[in-house]
């Protein structure tokens, strides 16, 4: 067959087009061609086709609807007031995704570049360069800090890009003015501005990197919360909030029962009582709750409990009475769209009133604490994947009198494969299985046949255990059986549901355990002495740190050994659970959230079959 060069090609392409007209036909040959050239001559070549840690992150951030602005450090001084704090926010997403990108435009012709970023569904932004010379354009670039030494020319205006920035959102439109490049001063941003040879004409002048860092905020948050579990853990964090407990021994004030511990949800009067008793109840948020609606706060007042006991609406739960109406979108201030708006230069956020920055930054908190949290799962995967490849491959020269006990032990009724070091003392493995067997025998518990148990040495990992799920592969030290409940219940979490992405400890059902254990371990390490060791650990950056304890896997793995050793009573050699400061047992509340959601999710036997 004659081989022909692309430019032969071209002209044959041509004339065939001008003989029949078949236009579209060639055109696709073409392209077809070109694409050919460009896989024998990419413009970059793969060089490694392992994932990377930012490529498993990415994955599990679209998973959860976390942006990746998050993958930014945020880092706020304690004495930093709310406004500072939000202040901070804006700024450092808009020098740290904005800015950079409006540094490497050349002309207006790259606009196009931040549209992008900024699309969504419903809004809509637009830049219209500022071309010719007029008080909008002078206005942008006085108020610019690099134009304090420069004179207002077309050419030294031009440099900084000004544009007329129109933001339309649900309620309305609303315009911006400012420069694409440069920056402007925290004083001028967002204030109406003026010429003082025109003092009637106003124009709001913004920095452009901050304004659409904040823009960029409100667009992440607006995309979390469209997850469904995202939007219950908002809801429930805002509910428990509300919730205020009655003291032991009064009266309650509606239903005239003496209790130990009853709770009341002071709630405005539109919002759907029976809905809201229905969402706590799928909350499990507590077991008894009264409540109590507005109309009812003079009541409240004339019957001698002490109000401190109740939590009375005020700015805050506005925030969150409005945000469990409408969502995000109501909290945007009424004025927000009006172009006169004079807005008071004390306040951060031109979208939102000053008295939701609490609730706002409550929300932004758990987006950033699930952030790390999604970080640390895909270096955990990562290095699963590399560093441990070691811990679930079967080790070579077994002794063939263990690889017999292998063959022969009573683990093979629950997994697919067993393996033991040759180390391992084989009488002690015979009471171990007979504990393992008595366990499983209290439980509807299926036999996990596409699963490894390996007991061999795992000492350079620092682990009593570890748990692969996507090696299927449950490995226990040989020095720490003790951890072997644990690792079990990493693997009925990443098991249970016998869906892709569908961990037990991701569902919303078991957030309310994570909330309160997080709540109790805080307290825990804040009563600690500065110098204790764990109080070190827990606020090092070393592995075993807070992230590390607050990971909702571990969290799930720790509170099923709770249930298993302090619910049931089921203290043998498989578990552990033994250390106070991460398994806290002397919280009622906690322990009766485990219970309630443990008895759940494993089916204990009403008797027990005998061990076989």
């Amino acid at each position: 067959m004659e081989q022909i060069n692309l430019f032969d090609f071209t002209n044959i392409l041509m004339k065939s087009t001008s003989s029949n007209g078949d236009i579209q036909s060639n055109i696709s040959l073409f392209d077809k061609e070109e694409k050919t050239m460009d896989l024998l001559n990419p413009k970059e070549k793969i060089t490694n086709l392992k994932r990377t840690v930012k490529e498993i992150l990415k994955d599990k951030q679209n998973e959860s609807g976390i942006s990746d602005l998050f993958d930014i450090s945020f880092n706020f001084k304690d004495d930093w007031s709310l406004e500072k704090r939000l202040k901070y926010v804006f700024k450092r997403i808009g020098s740290k995704i904005i800015k950079p990108l409006l540094d490497s435009f050349s002309s207006y012709d790259d606009i196009y570049k931040i549209e992008e970023i900024l699309k969504e569904e419903g809004r809509e932004i637009s830049f219209e360069p500022l071309l010719e010379l007029c008080k909008q354009q002078e206005l942008c670039f006085r108020c610019l800090k690099e134009s304090k030494t420069m004179k207002y020319t077309s050419a030294n205006v031009l440099k900084f890009l000004p544009v007329k920035v129109q933001y339309n959102g649900p309620s309305g439109c609303i315009s911006f003015n400012g420069c694409l490049k440069g920056s402007v001063t925290d004083k001028k941003h967002k204030a109406l501005m003026y010429l003082t040879s025109g003092r009637a004409e106003k124009h709001r002048i913004v920095d452009i990197p901050t304004m659409l860092g904040e823009l960029l905020f409100f667009k992440a948050v607006r995309d979390y919360l469209r997850n469904d579990i995202n939007l219950k853990k908002v809801r429930y964090r805002f509910f428990k909030s509300l919730v205020c407990i009655v003291k032991e021994g009064e009266k309650h004030l509606f239903t005239n029962i003496p209790s130990e511990k009853l709770y009341a949800l002071y709630l405005p009067s539109d919002l759907d009582t029976p809905g809201v008793e229905e969402e706590l109840k799928e909350y499990s948020l507590y077991p008894k709750v009264t409540f109590v609606i507005e109309e009812q706060y003079k009541k409240v007042m004339d019957s001698g409990i002490p109000e401190k006991n109740f939590k009375f609406w005020n700015s805050t739960n506005n925030f969150i009475a409005l945000f469990l109406r409408g969502g995000i979108d109501s909290l945007v201030s009424q004025n927000f769209y009006q172009e006169d708006y004079t807005f008071n230069k004390n306040y951060v956020s031109l979208m939102i009133d000053r008295k939701n920055y609490k609730p706002l930054l409550e929300i932004f908190t758990l987006m950033i604490n699930e952030n790390i949290q999604l970080t640390n799962e895909a270096k955990k995967e990562h290095k699963m994947i590399s560093d441990y490849a070691a811990s679930f491959e079967t080790k070579k020269n077994i002794p063939l009198k263990v690889q017999e006990c292998m063959k022969k032990s009573k683990f093979n009724n629950y997994f697919g494969y067993v393996e033991f070091d040759e180390l391992v003392d084989l009488k002690k493995i015979g009471q171990i299985e007979e504990e393992f067997i008595a366990f499983t025998n209290m439980f509807d518990l299926k036999k996990h046949s596409d699963h490894s148990i390996r007991f061999r040495r795992l000492g350079k990992h620092r682990a009593g255990g570890l748990y692969f799920p996507y090696q299927r592969a449950l490995c226990v030290d040989i020095s720490s059986p003790s951890s072997m409940i644990h690792e079990y219940f990493h693997l009925i979490d990443y098991t249970a549901e016998m869906k892709e992405n569908s961990c037990l400890s991701k569902q919303f059902k078991f957030f309310p355990i994570i909330s309160k254990y997080t709540e109790v371990l805080d307290e825990i390490v804040s009563n600690l002495k500065p110098e204790h060791s764990f109080k070190s650990k827990w606020e090092g950056t070393t592995k075993f740190n807070r992230s590390y304890f607050l990971d909702p896997a571990e969290i799930f793995a720790r509170c099923g050994e709770i249930y298993i050793k302090h619910i049931l009573e089921i203290d043998n050699s498989l578990v552990g659970a033994d250390r106070p400061y991460v398994y806290p047992t002397d919280n009622n509340e906690l322990l009766k959230l485990i219970e309630v959601y443990y008895s759940s999710i494993i089916n204990k036997k009403e008797s027990i079959t005998k061990t076989a």
